[in-house]
């Protein structure tokens, strides 16, 4: 990774090269709009390692020709009557990192042939025509206590209203609740990030759904969270040619499950790194051509929330490199924040599945 500076020239630049206007890239990123505008100013000396490294995970998902028109103008001085000899070796390096990216994707990637509004630089067409129609179903995973939980906690005379806790209060009061499902927070955490960007950016219709009641009634455009903890993942795996499978990881891993892709690449999160995956299909090519599924899943606890937010602020970069095909992405992310996350790779399954 190349060490930018990150000044208002870099971040200027860096809006240009993506073709976003300032409000569009604090957006992206994301910051307030009133944080861009002092970064702009020039009050950029005391900025925040985390939003150094947002910027920088910005640049790093870019597409080759975005990331190109970045280090073009930041080696020409463009904007700035003063370049200096690093900022000429900083452009070098990240044309570099452009050209193996370029590489790499011309051996992943196939154009396609087929027709529909993913090609449109808009959300809508991303999503599909059926979801911007129909609506959308955001649905999450639900756990309730295994039945040998439920006799040990019954064994032991603990009352259902205290298996939950509030351990951090700062109150000492008891805290009864009733739990009859608990949620998983990152889960949640990954469908708000998506949640909100359709509520401002699109007129989609949503419905917040368990994974239980949209396996009962999978008959429209969804968006899922979680990998094997969510119905919806295993119900994705019965389908014809998966695109990706969901595997035990022998005794010593860090984590009980990897990734393994049709491509033969195998994922693994650490417990320093957990790896996530945003994934589109269509789950009846046939029947609903331009009906699309997505899932956002991982492994470890910022996997899904790391995919679901990285869908959510860059959904750009991966429409204009996926077109109109099926993909699965995987992405990174650093445990401590979601933020952190950056694509890893990105499968791209351009099979018709009837299309023609």
């Amino acid at each position: 990774m190349v060490d930018i500076d990150w000044t208002a020239r870099e971040i200027e630049a860096l809006g240009r090269a993506l073709r976003l206007s300032p409000p569009e890239l604090a957006r992206e990123l994301p910051v307030a709009a009133s944080t861009m505008r002092e970064w702009l100013d020039g009050k950029t000396g005391g900025m925040r390692a985390s939003s150094k490294r947002l910027l920088q995970s910005v640049l790093d998902a870019a597409p080759p020709e975005a990331a190109a028109r970045f280090a073009a103008e930041i080696a020409s001085g463009q904007g700035d009557s003063t370049s200096s000899a690093s900022s000429a070796e900083m452009a070098s390096a990240e044309l570099s990192r452009i050209s193996s990216a370029v590489v790499v994707d011309t051996t992943v990637q196939a154009p396609s042939n087929l027709s529909g509004l993913a090609g449109c630089d808009d959300l809508h067409g991303f999503l599909g025509i059926d979801m911007t129609t129909a609506g959308a179903a955001l649905v999450y995973p639900t756990f309730e206590l295994s039945p040998e939980a439920v006799v040990a906690i019954e064994a032991v005379g603990i009352p259902r209203q205290h298996v939950f806790g509030k351990v951090n209060s700062v109150f000492p009061v008891a805290h009864r609740i009733d739990v009859p499902v608990a949620l998983a927070d990152n889960d949640f955490r990954a469908l708000l990030y998506v949640h909100q960007l359709l509520q401002r950016d699109t007129r989609i219709d949503t419905v917040i759904v368990p994974d239980h009641e949209a396996v009962a009634d999978p008959d429209r455009p969804l968006i899922s969270f979680g990998l094997s903890s969510n119905d919806v993942t295993h119900m994705v795996l019965e389908l014809p040619n998966p695109m990706f499978s969901v595997e035990n990881a022998t005794r010593g891993n860090e984590f009980l499950e990897y990734v393994q892709l049709a491509d033969g690449r195998v994922f693994s999160s650490s417990y320093q790194r957990n790896v996530g995956l945003i994934v589109r299909l269509r789950p009846s090519p046939q029947l609903y051509p331009h009906r699309w599924w997505f899932l956002c899943a991982g492994l470890g606890p910022r996997g899904t929330s790391g995919a679901a937010w990285l869908l959510a602020t860059h959904w750009r970069m991966l429409q204009q490199r996926v077109g109109d095909n099926q993909f699965v992405a995987v992405i990174s992310c650093r445990t401590f924040s979601d933020q952190t996350t950056v694509l890893e790779h990105l499968y791209i399954d351009d099979r018709k599945d009837g299309l023609e």
